[in-house]
């Protein structure tokens, strides 16, 4: 019998503005994206930003929490005020570094190159006006 995959996820809703809910599952993201979609629980159409394949989700979900609680959004456990560009690196690095894993299966909306440009602008945004709230990587969300 074949071992069941398991993913660690980022989504993202435009109902929820400047937040993300990270996860882990065994079925696909997008199978549990629709899942979302259709449960009452919550508003506004879900999508998959990021997902990787790991050998063990449980461990994997619990490595992201602890290196993004600085962004984790009232408590939610699973809902982070963080840019999509940063959390995705975050994750990969720390889930490639841990897992050992040379050629992770990973998907992501953007690429490579612009992820690590959106990147590159938050640092420059930073360092040009760290006080100001508008250059944060902390997205607000609505009032």
């Amino acid at each position: 019998m074949a071992e069941q995959r398991q993913f660690v996820y980022i989504l993202s809703n435009k109902e929820y503005d400047g937040l993300i809910k990270i996860g882990k599952t065994t079925i696909h993201p997008e199978v549990r994206a629709n899942e979302m979609r259709r449960g009452t629980e919550s508003i506004g159409i879900w999508e998959v930003e990021w997902h990787m394949i790991v050998p063990n989700c449980n461990v994997a979900e619990n490595l992201i929490k602890g290196i993004l609680k600085e962004y984790l959004f009232q408590r939610r456990k699973e809902f982070y005020s963080v840019e999509i560009p940063i959390a995705i690196k975050l994750c990969e690095e720390t889930l490639k570094t841990y897992f050992k894993i040379e050629k992770p299966e990973i998907f992501t909306k953007r690429s490579a190159i612009q992820l690590e440009a959106l990147i590159e602008i938050q640092k420059l945004k930073m360092e040009l006006n760290w006080d100001n709230p508008d250059f944060s990587l902390r997205r607000k969300p609505k009032e």
